[in-house]
């Protein structure tokens, strides 16, 4: 199983970094995404529980991804339900937890790949993929 991680803190409050994490069609803003958007709003709140984002890398890969957990200010999970890359997701939460300077981000990926796959590839894509993370709460960061 790979397993991407990345962290992030910030000096403002959890709940102004939430309102932007969870922006999910902001992350083309953050990231050298071709684009990011909102197919689908939540059942209680727009980018919440059940909300349907779709993330788009480059030309060739895209991710489809359902909002699974929603604990306000707190986490939020999710599972990519479709997408082009050769992986089998088991799922993604991101976590706020406040710190005495502010707050700080965890999130965490997994996923296996098809069989089959390349080490290569799997590199490839696990490095990517970090890098996505990382930018996003790095751009997250520099909007606030």
């Amino acid at each position: 199983m790979v397993t991407i991680e990345v962290n992030e803190e910030y000096s403002m409050s959890k709940e102004a970094v939430w309102e932007k994490i969870t922006d999910h069609a902001s992350y083309k803003s953050y990231a050298a995404l071709q684009d990011s958007l909102l197919v689908k709003e939540g059942e209680s709140e727009k980018n919440g529980l059940k909300a349907v984002r779709k993330i788009v890398p480059n030309d060739k890969m895209y991710f489809l991804e359902e909002i699974t957990a929603f604990d306000k200010y707190a986490r939020f999970e999710y599972f990519i339900f479709e997408t082009s890359a050769p992986i089998k997701h088991h799922g993604g939460v991101v976590r706020l937890e406040e710190t005495e300077s502010g707050c700080k981000i965890n999130w965490v990926s997994k996923f296996d790949m098809a069989e089959g796959t390349r080490p290569a590839m799997e590199r490839a894509i696990k490095s990517s993929s970090t890098k996505m993370f990382q930018e996003i709460l790095v751009g997250v960061k520099k909007t606030l």
